[in-house]
């Protein structure tokens, strides 16, 4: 019987390959062949499975962060709305290996975007669940009674997505002036000049 192939698995190995390339060498050894010697799979494996690097780099984009995304069950049991949006929010924030390394690579593909539709595309759809997700728990903020926005719903979304941005570049541009304790602490200071105690 011919062997059966889980094709999303191998594409999700090729992803991970691409991570631990990045990790040793930067985003400039991610290479076609680089990635095939790190699989273990020749080069003609990969491109069965991607049309070009930029599409590999696009799916490995999106499958390191994955991780980024909190628990579910964890965020969902958090009583308090406000403190459910803070920890969709710290989510984001760098605070391992795995999530500094994602941090670099979001900074490689936004510099790229200007002339890469497939970059553009996966940066935005992550990008466009990551707003869904806060604005899912603003809206259950402003339900709650006990707060209210200080603008518009989607105004505050925006509004924190693009400060959540700011941080993430900060990070890379001040690693050790900016550590986690700080950058959790603007973001609750944001946060709650937002979305504040109702009147």
């Amino acid at each position: 019987m011919p062997k059966i192939i889980d094709r999303e698995e191998r594409r999700d190995r090729l992803a991970a390959a691409v991570l631990r390339v990045i990790r040793r060498g930067g985003i400039d050894a991610a290479t076609i062949r680089n990635i095939a010697a790190e699989s273990g799979w020749s080069r003609g494996v990969v491109e069965h499975y991607f049309d070009g690097r930029d599409e590999l780099m696009a799916f490995s984009y999106r499958y390191a962060l994955s991780r980024a995304f909190p628990d579910a069950s964890s965020v969902s049991s958090i009583e308090d709305p406000r403190d459910r949006l803070l920890a969709t929010v710290m989510a984001w924030l760098p605070h391992d290996d795995d999530s500094r390394l994602d941090n670099k690579l979001w900074l490689d593909f936004v510099g790229r975007l200007h002339d890469n539709e497939t970059l553009r595309g996966a940066v935005a759809e992550v990008n466009d669940q990551w707003i869904a997700d806060i604005a899912e728990d603003l809206a259950a903020c402003a339900a709650d009674g006990r707060y209210r926005l200080v603008h518009s719903l989607a105004t505050v979304a925006e509004m924190l997505s693009v400060f959540v941005d700011g941080v993430l570049i900060s990070d890379q541009v001040y690693p050790e002036r900016i550590d986690r304790t700080a950058r959790e602490s603007f973001v609750t200071a944001f946060v709650t000049t937002l979305v504040v105690p109702a009147a």
